[in-house]
């Protein structure tokens, strides 16, 4: 970007972003908080580009913002961040994910649906053999 041009948030994904490809789609990949493997979700486009909340960008790319040490260049990824966070709707610059697969979680939820979907038929079938 050069001088103080306006940086949109799929310009910062085209630059940044790890699962971007040059084609416009998306690998998918997702990593836990210790860096083990989460997620492999493929996408025939960006979920940036098609404005919504991508899980990927909010945890690994977005947090750019705060180690970026031009203050021209960190100033545009903070308002491609911001611009981000106001297309998709959020209120704040956090949200809290599940701890099993990392999609963002419901109020007062411990777990997404289907991941406590999951876990219900798991703790059912383990309840069953238990009792045999």
């Amino acid at each position: 970007m050069d001088g103080e041009e306006k940086m949109t948030p799929i310009q910062f994904v085209k630059l940044e972003c790890a699962n971007y490809q040059v084609d416009g789609c998306c690998l998918g990949v997702r990593f836990d908080e210790y860096l083990r493997h989460r997620g492999f979700t493929p996408r025939k486009e960006c979920l940036v580009a098609r404005r919504r909340r991508c899980i990927y960008f909010e945890e690994c790319v977005a947090p750019m913002q705060h180690v970026v040490t031009e203050p021209v260049r960190a100033k545009a990824i903070q308002e491609a961040v911001a611009e981000y966070r106001q297309i998709t709707n959020q209120k704040a610059a956090g949200y809290r994910a599940c701890p099993v697969c990392g999609e963002p979680l419901q109020t007062r939820k411990r777990l997404c649906p289907m991941c406590a979907s999951k876990a219900k038929r798991q703790s059912n079938r383990a309840r069953r053999i238990a009792t045999t």
